[in-house]
């Protein structure tokens, strides 16, 4: 791990707060020490049976024992060495030993308020560990593996493992998971290769961690259990117990930290802390009058409404924490110099050196791009202004245009940042997958022939339910363009970004039939990895894209309502052009 920076301090401390359960997986862990018997300083030649003098005491010591203080004491006897009916019993000491106290893990996770569950699979649960992996992986927020599990001396098992948990944060929306190696091997590099090598992800650069592999919102990190015995670069990855919670800490925050993620990080610890006042709010009490508000009203519409009354209670929630000031300039500075140490460069220039570049920078941050802030920018900071805003004049658009290119790393993502941010503001996420209806902000590719075109559906949300019948749908047509920087709205189509433009015209309005199904909806119908709605008047097949947010969605309606009511009035053009807009 990188040296902390303050950024990544504060965003430990976040993860602190959010981190709660941790599934670790050794099949040499153990609960607690076997009973030691007095150890005798002497042998003892006992006398004849029945006979009345005292035993010879003859004086010869005994191997000494290693003491606790060193490693733990475990019983060596052969049926310790070989059996997993006792789980409470550790296995026998190997030159590195692979046993683990799995209580002293419990219990440290515990001081930090963390519930760490401890799976000692026996050789016959190896079969079936993937499928239970997956059945309290989505539960846990890290998974601990040893990486010899039995005679899988190559961690074959263990790579399964990861394969298998690789595999469902893919499936859960690229879900962030940290998992853990934490074994007894001398050869932790090679393991991080071998593991490197399975998710077929690109060699090590010089700049990497060896013992860290990263493969998209997953992180797998390797580290040796306490008296690892090798290399000194293996011996500072080699941690005991009581060093896990930390490490782990340390660990995620490096998967998680940024300001947007820190956020929603807390907002989720705010929800939990809160949980009990939440559901106080919705007393049983109040059921009967939620009751006649549904029967005064309409079930499906008051439905509806208890989303958005829980929402508001969660916004209030939010409000109250006040998760939105991890944000702040002061934050976002943190953030700038946490991004600068993992190797964010400016393109300087022999007037301007990175400390100058930085703090005309920060002066832009904290400041913004109004008319008196780029001012004293120039003032204050004009190597920066002449290099990077170039002129007072174009100083806000050069911001919009390459301030994320600035901040990137690598430089060429910065229109898939903006376009994700654009597309997180403006479009409904599918958390859970269910098949979309067809309502107000659904848009959809038309297709009929060769002809292809984006729609965008007007059906006010009351007309799409409790459908009797078919029933005709309006849209309005949008246009693509290859700007970025002039469209009204961006979507991933497949796996290709749209820059989507509104077509208010009235005369391009399309209008299209479809029948609803059993809950009285029109519901798309998934066919192969796509979904559509199929129209009962043409032949034409509407494939959904995505769903705009219903604030967007009303804009658009109302915006094209606007345009309709256009008014045409016999008046002086010559007076019309000279009256004050608005």
């Amino acid at each position: 791990m990188a040296a902390g920076s303050v950024f990544l301090e504060k965003s430990k401390g976040v993860v602190r707060d959010f981190l709660r359960t941790v599934v670790l997986v050794d099949d040499r862990a153990y609960l607690e020490e076997k009973p030691q018997s007095p150890q005798p300083s002497s042998l003892i030649n006992p006398g004849k049976q029945g006979g009345d003098s005292a035993p010879e005491r003859v004086q010869t010591p005994l191997p000494s024992v290693q003491s606790e203080s060193t490693t733990k004491v475990v019983d060596v006897s052969p049926v310790a060495a070989t059996s997993n009916d006792s789980p409470s019993v550790p296995p026998a000491a190997a030159p590195n030993d692979h046993s683990l106290n799995g209580k002293a893990v419990i219990d440290e996770f515990a001081k930090v308020g963390i519930i760490c569950a401890v799976v000692r699979p026996t050789e016959e649960e190896l079969q079936t560990l993937s499928g239970t992996l997956q059945r309290v992986g989505p539960t846990a927020d890290v998974v601990i593996l040893d990486w010899v599990l039995y005679e899988n001396k190559f961690g074959e098992k263990t790579l399964e493992l990861i394969e298998t948990l690789a595999a469902s944060s893919k499936a859960e929306s690229g879900r962030a998971r940290l998992i853990v190696v934490y074994t007894a091997e001398p050869n932790l590099a090679d393991i991080a290769g071998a593991i490197r090598k399975t998710l077929k992800r690109p060699e090590l650069s010089p700049t990497d961690d060896p013992f860290t592999v990263a493969h998209g919102g997953l992180r797998v990190c390797v580290y040796g259990k306490e008296g690892l015995r090798t290399t000194q670069i293996g011996l500072d990855r080699a941690l005991p117990p009581k060093q896990l919670p930390d490490m782990i800490i340390s660990e995620f925050a490096e998967l998680t930290k940024g300001l947007l993620s820190n956020v929603a990080i807390k907002s989720i610890s705010a929800i939990r802390s809160n949980t009990y006042q939440l559901l106080a709010r919705f007393s049983p009490a109040i059921d009967p009058a939620f009751v006649t508000h549904s029967t005064l009203i309409c079930p499906e519409e008051a439905a509806e409404q208890v989303a958005a009354l829980i929402v508001s209670e969660i916004q209030e929630i939010l409000e109250d924490e006040e998760v939105g000031e991890a944000t702040n300039f002061l934050h976002i500075v943190e953030w700038l110099d946490d991004r600068i140490q993992d190797g964010l460069t400016f393109n300087t220039t022999a007037t301007l050196n990175i400390a100058a570049y930085r703090s005309g920078l920060v002066h832009l941050l904290e400041n913004g791009t109004g008319t008196v802030s780029v001012g004293e920018l120039f003032t204050d900071h004009t190597e920066f202004s002449r290099e990077v805003l170039k002129s007072k004049e174009k100083a806000s658009g050069l911001v919009r245009k390459s301030l994320t290119e600035i901040l990137s790393m690598p430089a060429t993502v910065s229109l898939e940042s903006d376009a994700s941010l654009a597309m997180l503001m403006s479009l409904r996420q599918r958390y859970k997958n269910p098949p979309p209806a067809l309502t107000l902000g659904t848009i959809v590719m038309r297709s009929q022939g060769d002809v292809l075109r984006y729609l965008l559906c007007l059906q006010p949300v009351c007309d799409s339910v409790r459908l009797k019948g078919p029933r005709t749908y309006p849209f309005i047509q949008l246009g693509t363009t290859d700007d970025p920087n002039s469209c009204h709205f961006i979507v991933r189509d497949k796996t290709e970004l749209r820059f989507l433009t509104i077509k208010y015209n009235p005369y391009l309005l399309e209008m299209a039939q479809f029948a609803p199904n059993a809950k009285a909806q029109v519901i798309g119908e998934l066919k192969g990895n796509d979904v559509y709605f199929s129209a009962s008047d043409t032949d034409a097949t509407f494939r959904w894209v995505a769903d705009l947010k219903p604030a967007h969605a009303q804009r658009v309606a109302n915006n094209f309502g606007s345009t309709v009511s256009r008014v045409g009035l016999v008046e002086s053009e010559w007076n019309r052009l000279g009256a004050p807009k608005g």
